[in-house]
């Protein structure tokens, strides 16, 4: 399966720094109508914005701007590069993550307008009509996409659809407005692209990557959209659509589910919209310029062969005690429950396969950092202890929480430049389809018996049993915590579950089953008093054994954070109160 070929057209005129705002957008030599004359500028053009997709995080030192950063932003992983992470929840509005999903965002968005704006020169040059609409809606899509981004993280944003100039000051438009704008252009854009694609054209966004991004942005709308039942309806019709129609599926099995996060799942049919990478560029620059990634130089154990050619990774992320704890046992039951079978000698057996799938722990073999081969290994442990090298310690400003990612580092170039990582990204899998399916299903008739065979469809996958539920209270719970294992640390889908249903007091404040306070997170056993005990049991369940890792402090800026202070700064009009986009002004009074 071949991948998207990256024609960088004119590469260094699409580099953007980290102070391009929307406040006041620069006039980059790109933007010249020159450029955009013949299907091929179009094409290049477009190979571009593809290529500066965030999935994973560039490798310029800072894991600060792929969607992977955004798993800490829950309860079920932690950041040690607080800058960027933003691990303690107050902090998200304010930190660099922040900054860049509005700068990265919009730096895009101008891209595109300009592109949109001088595309009709070169509709002359195309000899198959289709094609120069294909173009037009695939810009479109990304366009829509960025705007998703922010109006789902920020609400309300200003919303420009044309070219303007450096010093054009614009005010925000209502959340409600760029919702139904986003909405109806993905509805649009989905009419002129195709169902699929094939030879180097795979990757490229198909009318089913558009439909299933609609329903996602619809359901996002859950917890402050005035339409309730109208989100509802109108995302079962196109999710309903997407799982009946596509011809994607799942994976088979547990060992499909572990595929899909190998290069093995490059052109998978559960993936309806992949990032692909090429190690061949580097991809340090911040404004996506290269085509390969970090993800394992951010997320591998510092003490593996993955840093031997960056000896100073930082094992930035780990996943959470709260989310390892959260994986049933194989019969279904939740691992605090009487009877479930569970044994704090050996957690990891009988368990969901997704746990495995998902979680680097102590216990696996990896190639040895500074070893002669790849098969010079060390058995990983974490504990201050009971490690065979210091450079995993947890009481070291390496991950803190002793519960390393597993997805999509399976297989990793053991060895080779941890900052030149090639492995595919999956912005949209059919899983999710399932899932948010199931939900709108819910939410629009109450259908319980759909919405729980939609998710046992997906348990059923790994061979887990059926849950079951008997109220529409009861499904959404499944729902939620199907997504919460299925989609585990894969980008920022359970940050979002938590604000679109408000659950944030119930998930970060109060008492775990543990003891502990559901403030703080949480890693590995350590030993009584958290003091290090080499006896101590791997899966010991008593919160004041394991290591504190850091704070999940809560407040209502969690559900809606706000504008960057620096965008604010040099443009005052974003604090004004937000007014209502064209067509959208009088959608609720009608």
């Amino acid at each position: 399966m071949k991948k998207i070929t990256i024609f960088l057209l004119i590469m260094g005129l699409f580099h953007t720094s980290c102070d391009d705002y929307l406040d006041k957008i620069p006039q980059d030599a790109f933007t010249e109508g020159s450029l955009f004359q013949t299907e091929a500028d179009l094409r290049g053009f477009l190979n571009t914005i593809y290529n500066q997709q965030f999935g994973f995080s560039l490798t310029n030192n800072w894991p600060n701007r792929g969607l992977d950063v955004m798993t800490v932003w829950s309860e079920d992983a932690y950041g040690v590069r607080d800058c960027c992470s933003s691990s303690d929840l107050i902090t998200i509005s304010n930190g660099g993550k922040t900054n860049n999903i509005y700068n990265d965002s919009y730096t895009r968005i101008r891209q595109i307008n300009e592109f949109l704006n001088y595309a009709p020169q070169a509709e002359a040059s195309f000899t198959d009509p289709a094609l120069y609409r294909r173009y037009i809606a695939e810009a479109r899509f990304h366009r829509a996409y960025y705007y998703h981004r922010l109006n789902t993280f920020f609400g309300p944003v200003p919303l420009v659809l044309e070219p303007i100039g450096a010093l054009d000051f614009l005010e925000r438009n209502t959340r409600l407005s760029v919702f139904e704008w986003i909405d109806k252009e993905l509805e649009d854009v989905a009419n002129d692209l195709p169902d699929t694609f094939t030879g180097e054209d795979v990757g490229r966004i198909t009318s089913w990557a558009a439909k299933a991004l609609r329903g996602r942005h619809l359901l996002y709308g859950i917890g402050w959209h005035p339409d309730v039942a109208s989100i509802y309806s109108r995302a079962e019709a196109v999710l309903s659509d997407v799982y009946d129609n596509s011809g994607h599926s799942l994976e088979p099995g547990a060992e499909g589910y572990q595929r899909l996060f190998t290069k093995e799942g490059n052109g998978s049919p559960e993936s309806l919209w992949t990032k692909y990478y090429d190690p061949t560029t580097y991809g340090a620059a911040d404004g996506g310029t290269g085509t390969s990634h970090g993800y394992p130089f951010f997320t591998l154990p510092t003490g593996s062969a993955a840093v031997a050619v960056n000896r100073n990774s930082p094992a930035a992320f780990g996943a959470t005690s709260r989310l390892v704890e959260a994986y049933q046992m194989t019969n279904g039951m939740d691992i605090h429950d009487a009877g479930s079978g569970y044994d704090e000698s050996t957690p990891w057996d009988n368990r969901d396969p997704r746990l495995e799938i998902t979680i680097l722990h102590a216990g696996e073999e990896l190639p040895r950092r500074g070893g002669s081969s790849l098969e010079d290994t060390y058995i990983l442990n974490p504990h201050p202890l009971l490690g065979t090298t210091t450079l995993d310690d947890v009481n070291r400003n390496v991950n803190r929480t002793g519960y390393y990612y597993n997805k999509y580092n399976t297989e990793f170039d053991w060895g080779v430049d941890s900052k030149r990582a090639d492995i595919q990204y999956h912005f949209i899998r059919f899983a999710e389809v399932i899932l948010l399916y199931a939900e709108a299903a819910l939410g629009n008739t109450g259908n319980v018996t759909l919405a729980m065979s939609l998710v046992n469809e997906v348990r059923s996958r790994v061979g887990m049993p059926e849950a079951v539920a008997a109220t529409a209270d009861a499904a959404l719970d499944a729902i939620l915590f199907e997504r919460r294992i299925e989609l585990a640390l894969e980008g920022p889908f359970r940050y979002y579950d938590l604000r679109r249903h408000r659950l944030g007091e119930e998930v970060f404040i109060g008492t775990l089953p543990g003891g502990g306070d559901k403030a703080m997170a949480y890693g590995i056993p350590l030993g009584d008093g958290r003091v290090p005990d080499a006896n101590v049991l791997e899966g010991d369940l008593d919160d004041s054994k394991k290591r504190e890792v850091g704070p999940k402090t809560f407040d209502a800026t969690y559900y809606l954070p706000e504008i960057p202070a620096q965008a604010i700064d040099r443009n005052p009009l974003l604090a004004n109160e937000p007014v209502d986009f064209g067509p959208w002004e009088s959608f609720f009074q009608n």
